[in-house]
Formats: structure tokens, sequence, C-alpha cells
């Protein structure tokens, strides 16, 4: 795949986020963060730029796009390689979620929700 061909946070909009197809995972956030590239973050439940001065500083790497459940590439890749089935059975609802724990939160990969969770069970000696 030729630089031509990458997809950047620019195709996300166009392709996911503009026509309403974002799930609001958080993995092109996650990843962009990790990264430190500060380029994205979540308006909401809507990936968006941080600023105008972000445009410039996106690394059009490309893996936001790539990442997003909402992308023929991953799709693809999930079901040719992997033969991994898109069939999650019957959606009842759909959250997005972020811990309120600050130690969590500064550690906490994507939201720090199941940390959360399992900390909490642990504290009220529901699991050891």
């Amino acid at each position: 795949m030729g630089l031509a061909d990458v997809k950047d946070f620019k195709n996300l909009d166009d392709d996911v986020i503009s026509v309403n197809k974002c799930c609001a995972c958080g993995a092109c956030i996650a990843y962009c963060e990790n990264q430190a590239f500060n380029v994205i973050e979540m308006d909401g439940y809507t990936p968006k730029f941080k600023s105008d001065k972000s445009v410039d500083n996106c690394k059009e790497c490309g893996y936001c796009y790539y990442i997003c459940p909402q992308t023929a590439p991953l799709l693809e890749r999930l079901k040719d390689i992997h033969l991994i089935k898109d069939e999650l059975g019957n959606i009842i609802d759909i959250f997005a979620a972020r811990t309120t724990n600050a130690k969590i939160k500064d550690v906490g990969q994507d939201g720090g929700i199941v940390s959360t969770i399992l900390t909490y069970l642990f504290d009220t000696n529901n699991i050891d």
C-alpha cells in the first residue's frame, strides 16, 4: 500500500463519522492518544480534531481509520484472515462510558470501565 492509499482521520470523518456510522467506541482516539499524537478527541460521542492546529499536526498515518470497527479494511481482515463472523446477536442498547476514578482514568485504556468494575468488585469482596 502506497502513501496515496493511506486513509486518515479526514477519511474517517467522511466515511464513518459524518454519515452517522460511528459507534463511539473510541478506538481511533485511544490509538492516537497512546502514540501521543494529541490530534483527536471525543466531543460527547463524536470523534473530532482537537483544534484547527491539530488538523495540521495529524501524522496521516491511517491507524485511526484502519482500527475503526466501522471501516471495511478491519472487517475484511477479521473475516478473511481471522475467520471472524460479524454476528453480535440481539443488541438491546449500546453505551459509551468513562471512569470517574482519577487514578484509573490517568492510566486506563479507552474508558477504564473494566478496571473500575474490577476494582469495585475487589473492594466490596465480591471477587478475590
